[in-house]
């Protein structure tokens, strides 16, 4: 309405509402017409859902040992019997309720939970699996479960604590949960979900709505390569551990929270094609977990989370999954490609993990990318959501911390004071200050990204730059750029490294000196 045209062979007179009329070919005006069209849409889309049309946002793990580290704190003076087991879960408790806000409070429209724990996850969903060890059995029927927790994580004078294993790539080490015959035969007696429920329930208590919340729940590929089995198959324990999946998807069904969040970091392993019985895995779990979710007639989004590298070895079975969504850590490895190759499924949203939950530092081509993704002819339909690369549990929590008490006040007083004042108490020059990000920092980020146009993007990708005498330290550097490319590299590391999956060189970092 409102659109006038007269047509005289191929050539059109037009005067649409906002436009001068003019005298155009029909390619012209249908150029034109396009533009007016997308207008309405958009005054359409604002009016309907708000000025403020923005992407979603999702986290998947936040770091739990508190803004002032209260819960190494609470954990120290448990084990040193100075405060009750009470104390230390109330103190756990108060934690949970911090980082749930900090991330509602951001603005985050989905509040990933179910990684926060006393001592460690992978730990925590053994326990909830029933896969107690012969020597802490003992225990079992009269310690209460958080007490059987750290009996298992730290041993005692009795009993060796289970073995520790690094968590892929980063620093952070899991405990590594013990199979054998007789534990798989009695876990169906000790299988308890009452803590995760709890988390859960604190979560939507805290939201005000489960709509806000989604279920974090370690994956059973991931579960399983974590474990070390004693004559049992993964498909034994696959099978104890599918009716426990069932009651998750339940127990997260009953308290009405419709997004679940499996994390399958394994699947990221670059050998994982020679790992026959994880793609078993993962089809038959995830084709359970649906079925349970189809018979309650539940809406139930159920997203696969992978990170800490790409699935460019295994995508071609991955992508069929029967999963709602995929997400993909966009700061390591190249998923990239499955996207420009127009590999992604049209009909699976796609959680775009583009804020560095590994790093310190901003983002800086965080909005280049998420455009980059967003032009994408296979994007068309696809639904995005804008999240971390990984949980943010490898992250400090706040930079405010890091400031002197004399000095909080002036750091309140604009970003610049912030940075100023955070420069003095880092000995950090005020351009690198600037580039910090905790985590904190970084959920303000993901939440202005997601609401960022391309017109914003230099706004957004704004860093601090190097100082003078740090860039010219990095010139004397020289031309690091490999001559080779890396799928060569890969090939020629893999044959070298041979069964070592994801090689690191230490731990910790070499001193960073000439030396």
């Amino acid at each position: 309405r409102g659109v006038f045209l007269s047509v005289k062979g191929v050539n059109a007179k037009v005067r649409v509402p906002h436009f001068h009329e003019t005298d155009c070919d029909l390619y012209t005006f249908l150029s034109i017409f396009l533009v007016y069209i997308t207008r309405l849409y958009k005054k359409a889309l604002r009016a309907t859902l708000g000025e403020n049309v923005e992407m979603e946002t999702a986290t998947c793990g936040y770091p739990r040992i508190g803004v002032n580290r209260e819960m190494k704190t609470a954990c120290e003076a448990f084990w040193a019997k100075k405060i009750p087991l009470k104390e230390l879960l109330s103190i756990s408790g108060q934690v949970h309720t911090t980082s749930l806000k900090d991330q509602l409070d951001a603005g985050v429209q989905y509040v990933g939970t179910g990684l926060h724990s006393l001592y460690d996850h992978v730990l925590d969903w053994t326990l909830r699996f029933g896969f107690i060890p012969d020597r802490f059995l003992p225990h079992a029927s009269h310690a209460s479960r958080d007490e059987l927790r750290f009996l298992m994580a730290r041993g005692s004078s009795g009993e060796t604590a289970l073995d520790m294993t690094k968590w892929y790539d980063t620093n952070y080490h899991n405990m590594t949960p013990e199979i054998n015959a007789s534990v798989l035969s009695r876990s169906a007696t000790y299988t308890d979900l009452s803590d995760y429920v709890n988390l859960l329930k604190n979560a939507v208590s805290v939201a005000g709505s489960p709509a806000r919340i989604a279920a974090d729940v370690l994956g059973p590929v991931s579960f399983l390569e974590r474990s070390s089995l004693d004559g049992v198959s993964f498909e034994e324990v696959l099978d104890s551990l599918l009716p426990v999946y069932k009651q998750t998807v339940e127990a997260i069904a009953a308290l009405g929270v419709k997004r679940v969040h499996l994390h399958e970091p394994a699947l990221v392993l670059a050998r994982i094609a020679e790992h026959k019985w994880m793609r078993r895995a993962a089809e038959r779990a995830l084709a359970d977990i649906k079925e349970t979710a189809s018979a309650m007639g539940l809406e139930m989004e159920i997203v696969l989370l992978t990170y800490y590298d790409d699935l460019t070895d295994s995508w071609d079975w991955i992508s069929q999954l029967p999963v709602d969504g995929f997400g993909l850590d966009m700061t390591r490895g190249s998923n990239v490609d499955l996207i420009v190759k127009g590999q992604f499924p049209k009909d699976k949203s796609l959680v775009l993990g583009l804020i560095d939950g590994r790093s310190v530092w901003v983002d800086q081509n965080a909005i280049e990318m998420l455009e980059f993704v967003k032009s994408q002819p296979s994007m068309d339909r696809c639904k995005i959501v804008v999240g971390p690369s990984c949980p943010l549990l490898h992250l400090p929590i706040d930079l405010a911390s890091e400031i002197t008490e004399e000095n909080r006040d002036a750091a309140s007083k604009g970003s610049e004071a912030f940075v100023s004042c955070l420069s003095k108490a880092t000995g950090l020059p005020e351009e690198t200050a600037a580039g910090l990000r905790f985590a904190r920092q970084k959920l303000k980020d993901l939440v202005q990204l997601a609401g960022a146009s391309s017109a914003k993007a230099g706004q957004h990708a704004k860093v601090a730059s190097l100082s003078k005498d740090e860039q010219k330290e990095v010139e004397a550097v020289g031309d690091v750029r490999r001559t080779t490319p890396y799928a060569e590299r890969r090939l020629l590391q893999l044959n070298t490294l041979q069964s070592v999956v994801l090689p690191t060189s230490t731990i910790g970092s070499f001193p960073q000196t000439a030396e």
